[in-house]
């Protein structure tokens, strides 16, 4: 393990000059190298908080699973190749890897033991690489916003880099890392393509569909959601020329809906759970099963108590999952534990969106395209968390799926949120000039 901390932070430290060296000309520059610290500082404290205060969860499943098939590697390597390329297990091998037969679980376990064969098995040295990773795609996305579409750099900074949920559970050796990380250089990748025209070098233009491929084994409800969205913003697009006689709003809900039925047909074929029979009993299932594990270990959580696998029940609880999935839980719901900082965020995030409420109100500005098609995302994306993850914890992590773009719709150009950061920028500008 010290020989694995001897190659790979030298070698983690001349990835990130090179990358900084490439990124002179990005409007958030000067700030890399913190942000940067910060993302792998939290890949540490996760791991931190489930080894020894948790002492169960998924990192460690992660951790134990990955080490135990990179061992394979180095024991027997074509048992090795026939796990990682037809998903074959002996039973030697199923004995030594509990997750064989959960299929999201086992395709991130074979990512992970990729890097681990590279890392020499160090868990601390994988959670630095995974939050790299998370860390750019979210980099290469926030600074392109800034560029292409002016938003705000303060909002964009706080947003993605600094609100704490979103740059705690998108670290270290989760999912939401590595899922992150490949969404968001996809979404970077999207708006590059169809607004500057530029051409993809060829490494790119590979590493792309394999990161689809990828997230789509491992959460492929991220896709489900995102790529209806995304062809919605493209087509509107192509086509905000040739139907300029209907609003804005109501081109967007008509292609929306065409996507999202096209891309529910197209599923039913590809993935046993996306027909919307399917898809609601398993989340039905899904919400029961966590309940009831609530319920035994006495955890403190929220339930939908009359849904059931009906449409109609789902729809009745719109509003209720809405609130869930964007302000709860609140900070009277929580105890004096870590569950009282995600109470305390909540109330930050209430706040940003009533001052963003009454700006909106006084300038009465009106939304881009992009900020409908992102307005949409994080409607549904609220809505369909709240329903899959009826535990608190459970809810914050998914929650990573949309927060950093909800928190963004509430920070740019909101008038108060741009008032302290002035108020800020003043009082450090007179510090320095009395120093």
């Amino acid at each position: 393990m010290i020989l694995s901390f001897f190659i790979h932070i030298p070698l983690l430290s001349f990835i990130a000059f090179l990358i900084y060296k490439k990124q002179r000309s990005q409007p958030l520059q000067k700030f890399f190298f913190p942000v940067l610290s910060l993302k792998l500082i939290a890949g540490i404290l996760v791991g931190l908080l489930y080894f020894f205060y948790y002492s169960e969860g998924d990192t460690l499943l992660y951790e134990k699973d990955a080490s135990a098939l990179s061992r394979i590697f180095f024991i027997d390597k074509p048992e090795y190749f026939n796990i990682l390329v037809n998903n074959s297990f002996s039973e030697s091998s199923k004995l030594l890897i509990n997750s064989y037969n959960q299929p999201r679980v086992i395709i991130f376990i074979k990512v992970i033991s990729i890097l681990k064969i590279f890392t020499l098995d160090n868990y601390w040295i994988d959670a630095l690489y995974l939050s790299l990773f998370s860390f750019l795609g979210i980099w290469y996305l926030s600074n392109y916003l800034i560029k292409k579409f002016e938003i705000s750099k303060s909002a964009v900074l706080f947003s993605f880099f600094l609100f704490p949920s979103f740059v705690f559970w998108t670290s270290g050796v989760l999912k939401e890392a590595f899922v992150t990380g490949s969404v968001y250089l996809t979404i970077y990748f999207f708006l590059k393509y169809i607004y500057s025209k530029e051409k993809i070098n060829l490494p790119f233009t590979l590493l792309i569909p394999i990161l689809l491929l990828f997230t789509w084994k491992i959460k492929y409800y991220y896709l489900l959601l995102l790529i209806p969205v995304l062809s919605t913003f493209y087509l509107l697009f192509l086509w905000k020329k040739r139907i300029y006689f209907l609003d804005k709003t109501t081109i967007y809900i008509i292609f929306f809906m065409v996507t999202l039925s096209a891309l529910c047909l197209t599923g039913i074929a590809i993935h046993p759970s996306i027909s919307l029979e399917d898809l609601t009993r398993d989340i039905y299932q899904n919400h029961i099963i966590i309940t009831k594990e609530n319920m035994r270990q006495g955890i403190e959580a929220y339930s939908f108590e009359s849904l059931t696998t009906e449409l109609s029940s789902y729809i009745k609880y719109i509003l209720p999952a809405l609130i869930v999935g964007f302000f709860r839980p609140f900070i009277l719901e929580t105890h004096l534990d870590l569950s009282f900082l995600v109470g305390l965020e909540n109330t930050l995030v209430f706040i940003l969106f009533f001052t963003q409420a009454i700006s909106l109100i006084k300038t009465r500005e009106k939304f881009s395209n992009l900020a409908i098609a992102t307005i949409i995302f994080v409607i549904i994306a609220a809505i369909f968390t709240a329903f899959i993850g009826p535990n608190w914890g459970t809810l914050t992590r998914y929650k990573t799926l949309y927060i950093s773009f909800f928190i963004l719709l509430l920070t740019n150009n909101n008038l108060y949120f741009n008032y302290l950061i002035n108020l800020y920028k003043r009082i450090t500008n007179n510090s320095k000039s009395i120093n």
